[in-house]
């Protein structure tokens, strides 16, 4: 190749099994972030209560499993409360629990964007467990961008897509999937006022995947 090539990470890495890639450029896919406003921001550590909360299919694949187990170590309690939009193999667990416990909530299916950042924006943790198959791994996940922009702070499991998006510690936490529970219950039982550095950050970092912010670097490259 003679001539450089703006590529996400994941095709970057397959098209370098292949082809000389050190004219190849990564560059991030683009999400359409509306930031949470300073006044929302500062809602969420006014609030006693901490939310967790969970996006997407709610299959194994996707972590619904682990997200419920993070669940049991809380349920006897009200200060920590947890949120579950989607729908899937695990629907009717979840709408279960929802019905007899106060402290779960099933938000049902969500795929509006207005809908989508509403309920970004009124949870303080989001859980992205993805579970590895033989065949799939979690590549990128919007959700994850979507959150950060929120000021959520992201606990994801560690495969190709979270962890070119998170700086442990950082903006977001990077688990093993084995020890993704255990993690989480530790850091959940944390203050909350400690993790307002790391959702500030993520809120920063949310902003290099607006679409005019990434529409200028590919400018470069056509």
């Amino acid at each position: 190749m003679n001539q450089e090539l703006p590529l996400p990470q994941e095709p970057r890495n397959s098209l370098s099994k292949f082809l000389n890639c050190n004219n190849v450029v990564q560059l991030s896919h683009s999400v359409d972030v509306e930031v949470i406003s300073d006044f929302d921001f500062g809602n969420k550590f006014c609030r006693n209560d901490v939310r967790v909360g969970f996006l997407g299919r709610l299959d194994e694949s996707k972590g619904i499993k682990l997200f419920l187990d993070v669940y049991n170590s809380f349920s006897d309690t009200d200060k920590v409360r947890f949120y579950c939009a989607g729908k899937g193999a695990y629907s009717d667990k979840v709408i279960s629990l929802a019905k007899s416990n106060s402290n779960f909530n099933y938000i049902g299916f969500i795929a509006e964007r207005t809908q989508v950042k509403r309920f970004l924006s009124e949870i303080d943790f989001l859980l992205v467990p993805s579970l590895r198959s033989n065949s799939w791994e979690e590549l990128f996940g919007l959700v994850i961008i979507e959150a950060m922009s929120q000021g959520v702070v992201v606990f994801a499991t560690d495969h190709i897509g979270p962890v070119s998006i998170l700086n442990h510690e950082v903006d977001g936490y990077i688990l093993k999937e084995d020890m993704f529970v255990e993690e989480c219950c530790k850091y959940l039982v944390q203050e909350k006022g400690l993790f307002k550095p790391v959702a500030l950050e993520a809120i920063i970092a949310s902003k290099k995947y607006k679409l005019d912010v990434l529409a200028s670097e590919w400018e470069k490259y056509l």
